[in-house]
């Protein structure tokens, strides 16, 4: 859900605002002077700002200065009865998304808002895709000549249109994030971000911002505000490699963004909704890691045979349901063979590897058809 502050000294504005935009499907909060605004804007928490300019004390200029400085990527959108030429320079040379006078016309300022908060979507969606364009090449089309590697295709296929959480095990080098992302890409989810991270390489208090962001001054050096990879996902996937690296402390917290499907940035006191499919992948033996107290228990899936594949298939449809748990099971057999990508950009040895596949695949259909027909299965 979107987060907007309303910031006007005026209680009957802050009013028909508030009622507006909560009707339209927005999280609202409201400041009536400027410091106040200043204050909470500050931490980073909303995705959008709409203020008064005209105010006892500082003025909207000055909200929109310190909003900007705080989280240059948030929308502000100042509002005045008095407008002047000059104001409306100085706003936009400030980086105002825009300029409304009063009175304003209601369907003009939810289109305004709807317009503003799309424009930060599909910028914060664009840095993400370019950059994870630097880390792929070639297409998503994975191919595994051994028969059990052919299995693991073929979950990968029948989980990847549900919502449910997966863990994804097998030695390093067997393409543990490559099923990741044919997870991804054959999932509903496809056409929103895809973030991944290495939880094994990164300390608990790095890892905790990346994941789950921080505010403006919650430690030195966060001199903006800055959100965390699973609101950059929202409506997308995290992809977190090497959970099973992770300290029993960020366990705590993971188990909790699973359960709850909710997450608060380092140094904030706002919890925000997040809609996400979680994608965990590790080399470890989890469930000796339980045993030995390195793990919590209530993450492993349901099923507890290590060769089981299997996903839960509850969620096929909507968001992911709360629960207390990674829910389905993906095991990449061990060795040589492990996943590949083929595309464009793959060697050819590899693309000559997915030709013998498909032929000797169309060598058993005909010879299939030929026996079920009667004749001779080499015709």
């Amino acid at each position: 859900m979107d987060r907007i502050l309303i910031v006007d000294d005026e209680a009957g504005m802050r009013d028909m605002l508030s009622i507006l935009l909560r009707k339209e499907g927005y999280g609202v909060a409201v400041a009536d002077r400027a410091e106040k605004a200043i204050e909470m804007a500050s931490k980073g928490e909303f995705d959008l700002v709409m203020s008064d300019i005209s105010m006892p004390g500082k003025s909207g200029i000055e909200v929109l200065r310190q909003t900007k400085a705080a989280s240059p990527d948030t929308p502000v959108i100042l509002v005045t009865a008095y407008a002047s030429t000059e104001s409306a320079v100085e706003a936009l040379k400030l980086g105002a998304y825009d300029y409304l006078i009063k009175p304003f016309d209601v369907e003009e300022l939810k289109n305004v808002v709807r317009n503003a908060l799309e424009k930060r979507r599909l910028e914060t969606e664009n840095r993400v895709l370019k950059r994870e364009l630097k880390r792929k090449t070639g297409s998503d089309t994975l191919v595994g000549e051994a028969p059990r590697m052919r299995e693991v295709l073929a979950l990968i296929e029948r989980i990847a249109p549900t919502h449910s959480t997966v863990l994804i095990g097998g030695e390093s080098g067997t393409g543990k994030e490559l099923a990741a992302r044919a997870i991804h890409a054959q999932s509903p989810r496809r056409d929103r971000p895809f973030v991944s991270i290495n939880c094994g390489a990164l300390p608990d208090e790095l890892l905790e911002s990346e994941l789950f962001g921080h505010t403006r001054g919650s430690f030195t050096g966060a001199v903006t505000s800055k959100k965390g990879l699973f609101e950059v996902a929202d409506g997308g996937t995290v992809f977190l490699d090497e959970i099973g690296d992770t300290t029993p402390a960020m366990q705590v917290k993971l188990l909790r963004v699973l359960q709850e499907r909710r997450i608060r940035r380092v140094g904030g006191t706002e919890e925000t909704e997040v809609n996400v499919r979680v994608l965990a992948a590790t080399n470890h033996d989890l469930e000796a890691l339980v045993r030995e107290k390195r793990f919590r228990g209530p993450l492993l899936p349901h099923q507890r045979h290590p060769d089981r594949h299997a996903a839960a298939a509850g969620e096929a449809r909507g968001h992911p349901a709360p629960g207390g748990s990674l829910r389905g099971q993906v095991r990449i057999p061990d060795g040589k063979e492990g996943l590949r990508r083929v595309g464009r950009g793959a060697p050819d040895a590899a693309a000559a590897r997915l030709a013998r596949e498909r032929a000797r695949a169309g060598e058993r259909h005909r010879a299939g058809r030929g026996s079920r027909l009667g004749g001779d299965p080499r015709a």
